[in-house]
């Protein structure tokens, strides 16, 4: 466990003493309804840990499946998962999007999962918090590094000297 400076406890007390409409500051009035801010909308930067792309049996599309890694400080990191069906899918294709690259995403979370359970029925923490997302935008970051041929060294003869 960490410590969270009692922020959590903290929030729980709030939720609990305050009705929740009060708590929220209306953005506009139109036509007589309230808009609140959204505040389910996120930025996550982070690196592509993982690309496949799938065809839909249904219509014969074609979507991306792409997996990220955001490191929230240095001890903690969570993975987001979502799919791309237009421009991440068509980048892929072309080979312009790689694991390891940089990506920012913009969008909502759409869910959270921390636990799965075993091929024996135990239910088993994940490594990293799990965020689904619904990606509304995205920009592309640096990529990898392009890994250098090794040469490798041949055999000689010579005498080194000491």
């Amino acid at each position: 466990m960490y410590y969270d400076g009692g922020f959590t406890a903290g929030l729980i007390v709030l939720l609990r003493s305050t009705p929740f409409n009060s708590m929220l500051t209306p953005v506009a009035d139109t036509a007589g309804l309230k808009q609140y801010a959204d505040s389910a909308q996120v930025q996550f930067q982070g690196r592509i840990a993982f690309l496949k792309q799938f065809t839909n049996e249904e219509d014969n599309s074609q979507f991306l499946a792409v997996k990220m890694i955001h490191n929230v400080n240095s001890l903690v990191s969570i993975s987001l998962t979502f799919t791309n069906n237009n421009g991440l899918n068509t980048a892929y294709s072309n080979g312009n999007l790689v694991v390891g690259q940089e990506l920012r995403v913009y969008g909502r979370i759409n869910g959270i999962r921390t636990t799965y359970m075993d091929d024996n029925g135990q239910l088993q923490v994940l490594k990293r918090p799990e965020l689904q997302l619904l990606v509304k935008d995205y920009e592309f970051g640096r990529k990898p590094a392009a890994k250098a041929e090794a040469t490798a060294a041949q055999p000689t003869l010579e005498e080194i000297p000491f």
